[in-house]
């Protein structure tokens, strides 16, 4: 027992004893009634659970309550055990990603990412020139390699997207 962990039960199950888990109970209370600090944060907690305590309570639908513990489960399916052990950038970036693009696994955006990455640095690799060319009704790309090579992109009007034809 830590003292890091009596102020999770404490935040977790409040500042009475009787309402932390039974098998940690007795550890947590000797470990707070032997540290000053541990104590005072019990005691600040406890005026917080007075204060909830005067709150109204109202009353919560069935479905609510069904939904809610539904979707803990899924979320909870969806953690593996290593994944709450591991707090390192991978699992801080498995959750950013589970709340964005939930139920997608994580290989499927980094292929993604790494495929445009790749052709960035070939493209970049290339070092190709752009030489532009443009008229009302097309508009022409070139683009001349190291080697002399002179690629083209005639887009627009008929044409369409545009085709890449060798003109060197």
């Amino acid at each position: 027992m830590t003292p890091d962990r009596v102020r999770e039960l404490i935040d977790a199950y409040g500042a009475l004893e009787h309402r932390w888990p039974a098998g940690e109970r007795a550890r947590a209370a000797a470990l707070v009634a032997g540290d000053v600090s541990l104590l005072a944060y019990q005691q600040e907690a406890a005026s917080l659970d007075q204060l909830l305590d005067q709150a109204p309570q109202s009353d919560i639908p069935d479905y609510l309550v069904d939904s809610i513990l539904a979707n803990a489960a899924r979320s909870r399916a969806r953690t593996s055990t290593a994944d709450v052990r591991h707090h390192g950038f991978i699992a801080k970036v498995r959750g950013v990603f589970d709340q964005i693009l939930p139920d997608v696994p994580l290989w499927q955006p980094a292929v993604g990412f790494a495929a445009s990455l790749a052709m960035g640095v070939w493209v970049g690799a290339l070092d190709l020139v752009p030489l532009s060319q443009q008229s009302l009704e097309t508009e022409t790309a070139f683009y001349e390699t190291d080697d002399r090579d002179v690629l083209s992109l005639i887009y627009g009007g008929e044409i369409g997207f545009g085709d890449w034809a060798n003109d060197g």
